[in-house]
């Protein structure tokens, strides 16, 4: 069974983004460029179906 794409890249990019964040982070820091200051919103509303109007026809 052969691997699709994804199987064969997937382990090369384990930990990726996590270096790439350290390294801003580091050059950030460094130049006092960052003040540590984080602010999360996962906000997610859903509307009911019927909320987007009328149906529309023709």
């Amino acid at each position: 069974m052969a691997l699709a794409v994804w199987d064969r890249i997937e382990p090369l990019m384990v930990g990726t983004w996590e270096r790439i964040l350290s390294a801003m982070l580091a050059a950030a820091d460094g130049c006092d460029d960052i003040d540590w200051t984080i602010s999360v919103d996962s906000t997610v509303c859903w509307a009911h179906w019927r909320a987007a109007g009328p149906a529309q026809y023709g």
